[in-house]
């Protein structure tokens, strides 16, 4: 292959005789990353957002062994409205397995999942960079990938990227091969990897042009390739159908129509209804976050390896790299798309990760042979891959002592109320409360405690007009905290409260050491309207 390092004797500067035992190797980079996980794992805080709703459907389906559905009575709150279910599905096999009634438990063995899969990475990468580089050069790519930081703080959130990754990773490996029934398999894989999250979609018509390009001179091309399509809609139609039954669509053709007519009528229409909340344009928008988030993305060593080894993948010419450089398209293509909406997360450029690695080994390949002491710069590389990974993940990483008093707080506003002021993003920890109020778990969302209502306050200008509209709701507490960006009365409220004899302080986290400021408010509505009519009669 053009792109190994052609002579013999370049090869041997590289290889070092300790490093002849990739099995070893890898293994410690395994269980140094794994480690590294470990460390930032956030122990007794609950799982919010995506995470939480995928933990809701891996334990009902672990509970009741069917698919959740869409059933009469059943509130909207209470239905799985999301496509990506080939993540909770495959968590629910775990939850079958590990008996607890600590949902706590049962969150922290979904993370734990997340972590062994990000790690479990490596072996397909090692291979896969073993397509391009020697095994020196391969197994230092798996390095580059285990190490990224920001692969290290996605796999501690429990949701579809590490498995998204990994299966991605083993699509390209397994099509990068010789053998047509390996690829037969990466199309099976690349079904799978579609199942995790319905974008993956988008990694067929790569893998197809470049297989039709590269064997099109061959005997049956149309035919094997047609037989490469079969079993690709073959395995996605049995969930395809499932979630039609369940949720009223497929969720990976239907989500790219809606997509695709989203972007159409954004990019034609000028009316603020395709625009976002600064006023850009669904292109700008999106080229603009792209940019920003390739530039965090790279970050703290990407940025340095990954120029060169781009602009030598471009002009080598071979399938192998026109195949790297297509995925990356196409998935720079979905990332443009979320930004365009605004979504604001680098999650939509870590399937990048693994190509990116290899990307960056030409880099390294250079700089190895043009030093002669191969194992101190073995070493040295390493050491900085490490190092500048684990600065990162210190100066960027969450406060958890905050967290878990912002959800200890949250059980005691679930114990005072059914409806409250909205305060996100400490508000999160309401959702997963109600397993904590259950008397018996595991048991299925539909059964557990009804959530807290929580109400939107950016939408009022004062306290009392937010009041006036949700007292006949029952609404007797007020959240206040020290967070920027609330609301102007409510941030005035929290510092002068005085000011406010008709709310009755009822817990003040100032008094008791935490780490998340907050106040929590009983209205007294017989002072509130002695203070209302006063007002109205100045």
């Amino acid at each position: 292959m053009n792109n190994k390092i052609e002579s013999q004797d370049d090869r041997d500067k590289i290889r070092l005789s300790y490093f002849q035992s990739s099995i070893v190797i890898l293994s410690i980079i395994g269980i140094i990353a794994f480690l590294m996980r470990l460390n930032y794992f956030p122990y007794d805080i609950p799982l919010v957002l995506d995470s939480l709703n995928y933990f809701w459907y891996s334990n009902d389906l672990s509970i009741t062994g069917s698919f959740p559905k869409v059933e009469p009575g059943i509130p909207s709150s209470q239905i799985y409205h999301f496509p990506n279910n080939g993540w909770p599905i495959f968590i629910s096999l775990f939850f079958s397995i590990f008996d607890s009634q600590n949902f706590m438990e049962l969150m922290n063995l979904q993370r734990f999942v997340s972590i062994v899969v990000s790690v479990a990475t490596i072996i397909p990468l090692y291979f896969l960079c073993k397509k391009f580089f020697d095994k020196t050069l391969a197994v230092l790519g798996t390095a580059i990938f285990a190490f990224h930081p920001l692969i290290i703080k996605n796999s501690v959130l429990g949701i579809t990227e590490p498995l998204f990754i990994l299966l991605g990773t083993i699509t390209i490996w397994l099509f990068l091969s010789k053998d047509y029934k390996m690829i037969l398999v990466a199309f099976v894989v690349a079904a799978l990897f579609t199942l995790v999250r319905y974008e993956g979609l988008i990694i067929f018509l790569p893998l197809s042009i470049i297989y039709i390009l590269k064997y099109r001179k061959s005997k049956n091309v149309f035919f094997k390739y047609s037989m490469l399509c079969l079993v690709f809609v073959l395995v996605l139609l049995p969930m395809a159908y499932i979630r039609t039954e369940s949720i009223g669509h497929d969720g990976i053709i239907s989500n790219v129509l809606t997509g695709s007519k989203y972007f159409v009528l954004s990019t034609i229409e000028t009316d603020s209804t395709v625009r976002d909340t600064t006023g850009q344009d669904f292109i700008s928008t999106g080229l603009i976050n792209l940019l920003k988030f390739m530039g965090i993305f790279s970050l703290p060593y990407l940025i340095f390896l990954v120029p060169f080894g781009l602009i030598k993948s471009i002009k080598s010419k071979n399938f192998e790299n026109y195949t790297l450089l297509a995925v990356t398209f196409s998935m720079i293509l979905v990332a443009l798309y979320a930004y365009s909406r605004d979504f604001q997360e680098t999650r939509y450029l870590l399937i990048l990760t693994p190509i990116l690695s290899i990307f960056s080994l030409y880099t390294l390949e250079k700089i190895f042979l043009k030093i002669n002491k191969q194992k101190i710069a073995l070493i040295l590389i390493c050491t900085i891959l490490i190092f500048s990974s684990g600065f990162y993940l210190e100066f960027t990483k969450d406060d958890n002592n905050y967290e878990r008093d912002a959800y200890e707080f949250a059980k005691i506003v679930f114990e005072k109320t059914d409806i409250i002021n909205g305060y996100h993003p400490q508000d999160q920890y309401l959702r997963p409360i109600i397993a904590h109020f259950s008397d018996e778990f595991p048991k299925e969302k539909k059964f557990l405690p009804k959530p807290i209502k929580i109400v939107n306050v950016e939408k009022f200008n004062s306290i009392t007009s937010y009041i006036n509209t949700y007292r006949e709701s029952g609404l007797d507490y007020i959240v206040i905290d020290d967070y920027e960006n609330r609301p102007n009365y409510l941030t005035h409220i929290y510092f002068n409260e005085d000011e406010f004899p008709y709310l009755k302080k009822v817990y003040d986290s100032n008094s008791l050491g935490s780490s998340y400021k907050v106040k929590l408010f009983l209205i007294d509505y017989a002072e509130y309207d002695k203070k209302t009519l006063e007002s109205g009669n100045r």
